[in-house]
């Protein structure tokens, strides 16, 4: 049995993989009430250096500068990366490329115009299925993300078996 995801590599690809990696990051991670305690903490700092001590200089307002900078780094760093990620594909061999993503027995082998790469499923750690999409996560935290619209061979169900019986952590998430 054999399942077949093809798209091509594009800017609105680019985009939509982006934002289902952050759909499923804020979704499985508590980090934001760490963030909003963090930076209350970061901003009392900040304004006892700014109007407790200014006697003390310029060293003294850099550092209350800083801890706001950390503020804004921590509740803006994904838009930072999704900009850096743009840049980087625009510039990539791979833009604009047909991708052809086949599940097997065997594994996951992946085709473009420019390289082909197969791996094993002892390669992978965790697996999703959502309403739209299936995600297949490495040991080395790389992510492939498959698209369900992409399916042109094979039914989601078949997709859905052959990753459920290779991969161990497999979800299903809403």
């Amino acid at each position: 049995m054999s399942v077949k995801f093809e798209f091509v590599l594009s800017d609105e690809w680019l985009a939509s993989a982006i934002a289902v990696r952050l759909k499923y990051r804020s979704r499985f991670h508590i980090e934001k009430p760490v963030k909003i305690v963090a930076s209350f903490i970061l901003a009392i700092m900040a304004i006892m250096l700014f109007f407790a001590t200014p006697a003390l200089g310029v060293k003294v307002f850099l550092t209350g500068a800083f801890f706001i900078a950390l503020i804004f780094v921590m509740f803006n760093a994904h838009k930072v990366d999704y900009w850096l990620a743009k840049r980087r594909f625009k510039k990539s061999p791979f833009r604009n490329e047909r991708c052809t993503v086949s599940l097997s027995e065997d594994g996951l082998l992946e085709i473009t115009g420019k390289s082909e790469h197969k791996l094993k499923w002892s390669t992978f750690v965790k697996a999703f299925r959502a309403d739209d999409d299936f995600m297949l996560l490495q040991y080395d935290k790389q992510i492939i993300w498959l698209p369900k619209k992409a399916l042109i061979e094979g039914t989601v169900e078949e997709a859905e078996s052959i990753i459920k019986s290779h991969v161990g952590n497999y979800e299903i998430k809403k």
